[in-house]
Formats: C-alpha cells, sequence, structure tokens
C-alpha cells in the first residue's frame, strides 16, 4: 500500500490543488498523530465503500468493559466529498504509525490526508 503525504491544515488554509490524488487500487496508509483526517472526493457514477483497518481486536471502554473494535466501513455517495475522521492512534495505527484504507473502487476516486495543525496561543 502506498503512503499518502500529509498535508497540513493551518491558519492560511490548504490549497485544494495538493488534495488531487487518484486512490490506489489495492489501498493506502496516511500518517497519523490523532488529529489526520482522509479527504475523499468520489466522482464516480456509483456509491463506494472505504474500509479503515482497526489494529485492535477489542478496546476497554469505561463502563462497558471490553468491547470488539472491528473495522471502520464509511459509504460515500456518488460524486460526493466527504472528510472522515479524526482517528484514534490506539485502534487505527499500524506499527508504522498509519492508518491502512481499502476502497470498493477506485475509477474517479481521489484522496488526500490532511492533519488539523493546532494553532499556538498567542
Amino acid at each position: 500500500m502506498p503512503e499518502l503525504n500529509l498535508n497540513s491544515l493551518t491558519l492560511v488554509g490548504l490549497d485544494p490543488n495538493v488534495i488531487d490524488i487518484a486512490a490506489d487500487a489495492g489501498g493506502d496508509t496516511f500518517p497519523n498523530d490523532g488529529t489526520t483526517f482522509l479527504y475523499v472526493d468520489n466522482q464516480s457514477g456509483g456509491d463506494l465503500e472505504l474500509t479503515f483497518a482497526s489494529m485492535r481486536a477489542t478496546a476497554a471502554v469505561p463502563g462497558f468493559g471490553s468491547l470488539l473494535s472491528g473495522n471502520v466501513v464509511v459509504d460515500v455517495t456518488a460524486g460526493t466529498t466527504r472528510l472522515i475522521g479524526p482517528f484514534p492512534v490506539t485502534r487505527f495505527n499500524n506499527g508504522a504509525g498509519q492508518v491502512q484504507v481499502t476502497y470498493e473502487g477506485v475509477t474517479t476516486l481521489f484522496v488526500a490526508a490532511v492533519r488539523l495543525v493546532k494553532p499556538k496561543s498567542a
């Protein structure tokens, strides 16, 4: 799986031209620090599913105990854009600190990893 470049969204904005990257048929990975989103632009004529791999089989939830923590599947309607995330590090990061995503189809599907940069206090 190729790794997507990480784009930073700051106070001065983000150039929309950097988010026009074709999704890879085998899936993609992207670095994640817990403030990362995946921008998805589905220009195809059909709805598509994206699957984000969970790296943990279970998660401890206070008051509920240990619960199953499976993959997350997101439907992206034809002709729409979505911003998906952020991704909790302990659930989604692989050993290299990346989130893994696969796609139901990639024809005219464009993606970009976007990190929200929190402003420093003035």
